[in-house]
């Protein structure tokens, strides 16, 4: 028994060996192109020359009031669950470049249409009509509020058709521009892991894989190491495998690639 666990963890390393060889000929490939394709987004922000407001004492600012940005982040945080890092925002270079000066930059458009107030006009066929807890019963033009996004808007409704005007070609544009360079931004770490992933999944069988690391607490050898440490060992490659979202065998260090893959 002993020699088939020497040799598996011979043959783990071998195809360990192959796999990283593999994987560092694909980094060579890939981050190259990544970063080039990061230096071209930068080169584009910096022609169009969007800039942050802050204040003099270096506090983010919308149409000069602290409190508007602070809105602006409310809904970016708030409404939108979106985690911003704020060492993106500096004074001294706010030139927006970033993944999350280009969402606030989104979420600045978005919250100013949504608090634009729209002249919508109520025929008298189309009363009486409730709407956001207010009844309307005479014909003629009222000041509403967009309050939501464009999709989020009924076109069929006699008031929310109308609101969606507010949502401008141009309004809409620009949104899907910075969407645009938010996923350009975003896009490299993830395609970089996927591409990892991917070299993992190559050098696996659907049933059966060597040994990459062998788990101390399934060796013969690791019967004299105590318990809360094998457990410690299998913990920490249990965690290894999840990273490549992998299955191992209970008993083995064998790695088993899902079926749907």
């Amino acid at each position: 028994m002993d020699k088939k666990n020497k040799l598996m963890r011979t043959l783990g390393g071998l195809i360990a060996a192959g796999g990283l060889m593999v994987a560092g000929v694909g980094f060579g490939y890939g981050v190259p192109a990544a970063v080039n394709g990061l230096e071209s987004a930068q080169a584009l922000y910096a022609a169009q020359g969007v800039n942050l407001s802050y204040n003099a004492e270096g506090e983010l600012v919308d149409r000069g009031a602290a409190e508007g940005a602070q809105n602006i982040m409310n809904l970016l945080e708030g409404e939108w669950d979106y985690p911003v890092n704020y060492k993106n925002f500096d004074p001294e270079d706010p030139l927006v470049n970033t993944r999350d000066e280009l969402m606030y930059q989104f979420a600045t458009i978005s919250y100013h249409v949504m608090h634009t107030e729209v002249a919508v006009t109520l025929a008298e066929d189309q009363l009486p009509l409730e709407y956001r807890g207010e009844t309307y019963t005479e014909p003629g033009e009222y000041m509403i509020a967009v309050e939501k996004s464009y999709a989020q808007l009924d076109r069929t409704h006699p008031i929310e058709s109308q609101l969606r005007a507010a949502w401008s070609p141009q309004a809409l544009g620009l949104l899907s521009s910075l969407s645009a360079g938010h996923a350009n931004q975003g896009g490299i770490l993830p395609s970089l892991i996927l591409m990892s992933k991917r070299i993992c999944r190559a050098s696996m069988t659907k049933h059966m894989c060597s040994p990459l690391v062998w788990t101390a607490c399934c060796s013969r050898r690791s019967r004299n190491v105590p318990g809360k440490q094998r457990l410690q060992t299998k913990e920490r490659i249990d965690k290894f495998y999840s990273l490549f979202d992998v299955e191992r065998c209970p008993r083995t260090s064998f790695l088993i690639v899902p079926s749907h893959l």
